[in-house]
């Protein structure tokens, strides 16, 4: 999908929903401000999400590297990555899963989901990622990372 986005705006969306976990509601809300830039090479972004809770996200230096001109192109008056609308964003999203021949139609929050079962698969513990995706719930996050009686029965045949 990052490859078929033509526009700064569209590669925002496609890497905060895509590789980091947003939602499309936190991606159109995101500004320079919300970057802490303190520790050289290890961005983080603090993102207010549903129910007002506000969550720390390290950004990655692949992410990094295609939001920071972004960043440096909005710094200046601390303007939004994502201009469009709730509706366009979405549009957006989904018409560059078209593009990238996904095989399916995705949404915004397949992105979500991609991220958290790309952590499972990955070893990341399920409470670290329940934090990073912002849920309330661990069984939200198991949702969210398709964790099966299959995978249980694994876990616990040791």
């Amino acid at each position: 999908m990052l490859d078929r986005a033509s526009t700064d705006e569209e590669r925002a969306i496609v890497v905060l929903c895509g590789l980091l976990s947003l939602r499309i509601s936190e991606a159109r809300e995101v500004r320079p401000s919300h970057f802490d830039l303190s520790v050289p090479g290890n961005p983080v972004l603090k993102v207010r999400g549903k129910g007002d809770k506000t969550r720390t996200i390290p950004v990655a230096p692949r992410a990094w590297s295609i939001l920071q001109p972004i960043y440096v192109s909005s710094l200046l008056h601390d303007l939004k990555f994502v201009l469009l609308s709730d509706s366009g964003a979405r549009r957006a999203w989904k018409r560059l899963g078209r593009l990238a021949e996904l095989g399916r139609p995705t949404s915004s929050h397949d992105g979500r989901a991609t991220v958290a079962t790309h952590m499972a698969k990955n070893g990341v513990d399920i409470r670290t990622i329940q934090e990073i995706l912002g849920h309330s719930s661990l069984e939200t996050t198991q949702v969210y990372v398709g964790v099966s009686m299959g995978d249980m029965k694994r876990a616990l045949d040791i």
